[in-house]
């Protein structure tokens, strides 16, 4: 072969190859200056993310994931982006997106989660925190959600269960303590409820004054339900020195004092409730029961009818109204407040047990009859309004029905002022 080809060849080698390594090289320059832009993009949108800009940050993340489509982190921010500007089913499809090139990255169930729970879609939310917990056992916030979750099923043992397993992680954690103490008083454990408070108040005294207070408020309820009432009034008092307006504080203490039959101040605390939310219908509805209970009847109903004023659809103070009237001997006007409370809520059986013993006083004994039977339709264990219709009967002369209505009366709650007298009226209808 002629030294000028084999020359020629050995050239075009040495350049095809030098080909061949410069195209590698530069591929591999842009892929790293493409990696280097996808990272700078979702730098600058964290910073967006960072100051509230959610749009902008989400554009960012958008960048990113386009320059590199098996940017995970990008998708799951973006996921976390959409979460906070609610647009919650967009960010479950972000994080689906990040969950398929990373199946094991723990935040992005966690967003999704968090998406699902705001969807109310809590089976899928619980499902989303557990795939967080079995990557990461220690992700306090997943147990949160979970707890929260549990809350909404109503499941509440399983969201006790999950705010101690926040604390296990988070012994310091005041919220888990405080959300564990709502549960415990649905749950109708108070003794837990004032412990769980107590806790979440040891942990930060310093705590912002309004969640102190709240906390505060909330042992006050605790006690209250235990029947504590005195603790309920002390508890209610540090909370009211922490914060002055807590309107809730100021009902809820003149609730505790109307129990311990202090109505006086009961009243007052009312009246300092209704000071600070002058619009507060449960304090003059609380404050009319208190007069009620004076015997003030014409105070109790002036009250009553503020309730109503401002929450027309007060079922409860209408029937406040047909009470306090009936004391009075006004048993028309009795009469027509109970129907305005059986009106706004059909099943109200107390509504329809005070009109029949209205009905009795005018001597309407069928009527008084008619309104006992849709007290028991309603509550078919109400003793009273079987005492009702066995008085009824009696006064008609109508011996048989009259004892077969006490008697039933007497199964359902035989003690009382009631039963004994259901009793001796049935031994005189027998001639005993």
């Amino acid at each position: 072969m002629p030294e000028k080809l084999k020359q020629w060849q050995v050239l075009t080698f040495a350049t095809g190859c030098g080909a061949v390594v410069l195209s590698v090289l530069l591929c591999g320059c842009v892929n790293l200056d493409v990696d280097r832009d996808a990272a700078n993009y979702r730098k600058l949108a964290f910073e967006h993310h960072r100051q509230g800009r959610y749009v902008e940050a989400i554009a960012s993340y958008k960048q990113a994931a386009a320059l590199k489509p098996d940017y995970a982190e990008a998708y799951r921010d973006m996921g976390w982006a959409y979460n906070e500007l609610g647009r919650h089913t967009d960010a479950i499809t972000a994080c689906r997106k990040a969950i398929a090139i990373k199946p094991n990255d723990p935040e992005a169930h966690l967003f999704m989660g968090n998406a699902y729970h705001a969807l109310k879609r809590y089976a899928d939310a619980i499902a989303a925190w557990r795939k967080t917990i079995a990557i990461n056992p220690d992700d306090a916030e997943a147990y949160k959600g979970m707890a929260s979750a549990y809350e909404e099923l109503k499941e509440y043992a399983k969201a006790i269960g999950a705010y101690k397993k926040v604390i296990a992680i988070d012994p310091d954690s005041v919220e888990a303590y405080y959300r564990m103490g709502l549960v415990y008083r649905k749950l109708g454990q108070y003794v837990d409820t004032v412990a769980a408070y107590h806790k979440a108040i040891d942990i930060k005294p310093d705590a912002p004054g309004l969640r102190y207070a709240e906390g505060f408020c909330n042992i006050g309820l605790g006690h209250s339900d235990l029947g504590r009432y005195n603790d309920a009034i002390a508890a209610y008092k540090k909370a009211i020195a922490i914060k002055p307006d807590h309107v809730e504080a100021h009902l809820f203490m003149g609730k505790s004092y109307r129990a311990l039959e202090q109505y006086a101040d009961a009243i007052a605390a009312c009246k300092t409730a209704i000071a600070i939310k002058p619009d507060y219908a449960d304090a003059y509805y609380d404050m009319g029961d208190a007069h009620y209970l004076l015997e003030q009847y014409a105070d109790a109903i002036a009250s009553y009818k503020k309730a109503i004023a401002i929450k027309p659809d007060y079922a409860a103070a209408y029937y406040g109204i047909g009470s306090a009237h009936g004391l009075l001997k006004q048993y028309v006007l009795a009469i027509a407040a109970y129907k305005k409370a059986i009106a706004i809520k059909p099943d109200y059986a107390a509504a329809y047990c005070s009109t029949g013993y209205a009905h009795i006083a005018l001597k309407r004994y069928a009527d008084a009859i008619a309104a006992w039977k849709k007290a028991i339709a309603i509550k078919p264990d109400y003793a009273d309004a079987y005492y009702g219709i066995g008085l009824a009967h009696s006064l008609l002369k109508q011996y048989v029905l009259a004892i077969a209505a006490f008697e039933k009366g007497i199964a359902i709650k035989p003690n009382g002022r009631l039963a004994d007298h259901a009793r001796e009226c049935i031994r005189e209808f027998r001639g005993q």
